[in-house]
């Protein structure tokens, strides 16, 4: 699980790096549910948690993050402003 977590905050990095997030995420949980079901927790009020349903016959963990985060947070650019900071620390 532990290594789980670390791919999915090395992939919340990247995609911070890549702009295609308006906002870094830190993922300090990652709960496996039913098979294929994950829920990734955040210290962030903007986004508490997402829920990734993975296939791994569809494609990787990784791209299955990418896109569910992509298609929830990463619909701001931070050229457009983003969403106003309020992370919690």
């Amino acid at each position: 699980m532990q290594d789980d977590k670390a791919q999915a905050q090395q992939t919340l990095d990247e995609m911070w790096s890549e702009h295609l997030i308006p906002f870094p995420l830190l993922a300090y949980e990652l709960e496996r549910g039913e098979p294929g079901c994950y829920t990734v927790h955040f210290r962030d009020v903007r986004i508490p948690s997402l829920f990734i349903y993975w296939d791994p016959q569809k494609g990787s963990f990784e791209s299955a993050l990418r896109a569910v985060v992509r298609n929830t947070v990463g619909q701001r650019s931070r050229a457009k402003g983003g969403w106003p900071s309020l992370q919690l620390h």
